[in-house]
């Protein structure tokens, strides 16, 4: 339950603070039910990219890239000069998925929050 306490404090602080000028929430629905989102969320100069998840089943169609081109949009018509993304080591498809799309690894720190095997990775990009 660590990581579901993670992501709704970052939800919680994403709403405190939402400014419609810097910061975004993009949610796919199917038949009433949110089957994935995405985030932006200005911090200066950069921006992260957060939340980008996506229901098992509704992987392979092309949601997710959908989901991740409005986000990059966004931070583009924005003037953000990069987006950074923090995740860890296990999520491999999704690591994949950042490097194809041009993010680079700046940073690899041990994260005992969930697991004992993880590393937090930090991703960035220019745009």
């Amino acid at each position: 339950m660590a990581f579901e306490g993670y992501v709704a404090e970052s939800f919680y602080q994403f709403l405190v603070q939402y400014n419609p000028e810097k910061d975004r929430l993009w949610c796919a629905e199917h038949e009433g039910e949110i089957v994935g989102c995405i985030g932006i969320v200005g911090h200066g100069e950069r921006a992260q990219l957060r939340w980008f998840l996506l229901h098992p089943n509704y992987r392979g169609m092309g949601l997710g890239k959908d989901l991740f081109e409005l986000a990059m949009s966004f931070a583009r018509e924005k003037g953000f000069k990069k987006v950074y993304l923090e995740t860890t080591n296990d999520l491999t498809t999704a690591i994949g998925m950042y490097t194809k799309a041009g993010f680079i690894k700046t940073a690899e720190k041990e994260n005992r929050a969930w697991r004992d095997d993880l590393l937090g990775l930090e991703f960035e990009m220019e745009i």
